[in-house]
């Protein structure tokens, strides 16, 4: 199965790079939007022994429902998966202005090194100092990126060795295309 995820992620991958992703703009209120992607993931939470913290504020967002859960249940597995035992992973949701609503998730992993931080979006590529590494392919985050990009957004991250990292993305609230 993780070939099977592999081979679809490269294939997806390299058809984003030759067009732009094929999105359908809806609106769509935000906390259900994480409401679905935290019922995903619960599973694998449960199973790491991660709890999953959300809020997210009453607020809607023009975007490709089923492209943003993808990359909000990416993010949450990434910080589920290096999360040990007991910790929590925190995702919120805001308007951070006018015209965006911003999402993060949070861990209290290992943490990134700023190196890593400069290509971690890049196909491929991962933070070299996780122990957890070898569970990826260095896929997941480029295919966000793409998809972010596409909704006329940014992803980025906070994080430092040894205090866990924060992803984050912001979408327009009304169609950015």
């Amino acid at each position: 199965s993780r070939l099977i995820r592999l081979v679809s992620d490269l294939l997806e991958l390299e058809k984003n790079q030759v067009s732009s992703p094929q999105l359908d703009f809806v609106k769509c209120p935000m906390q259900e939007l994480i409401s679905e992607a935290v019922l995903v993931v619960a599973h694998f939470a449960q199973t790491q022994q991660v709890y999953i913290s959300a809020s997210c504020s009453p607020v809607f967002a023009v975007c490709d429902r089923d492209q943003i859960v993808r990359v909000i249940v990416n993010l949450l597995s990434n910080a589920i998966k290096f999360s040990e035992p007991e910790d929590t992973v925190v995702i919120e949701c805001f308007v951070q202005s006018e015209e965006y609503v911003l999402i993060s998730v949070s861990d209290s992993g290992p943490g990134i090194a700023s190196d890593d931080i400069k290509v971690i979006f890049d196909k491929f590529k991962q933070a070299g100092n996780r122990s957890k590494q070898s569970e990826g392919s260095g896929l997941g985050l480029a295919i966000c990126k793409i998809i972010v990009d596409a909704h006329g957004g940014n992803l980025g991250v906070e994080s430092e060795l040894g205090k866990g990292s924060k992803f984050w993305f912001r979408l327009p609230l009304t169609a950015n295309t």
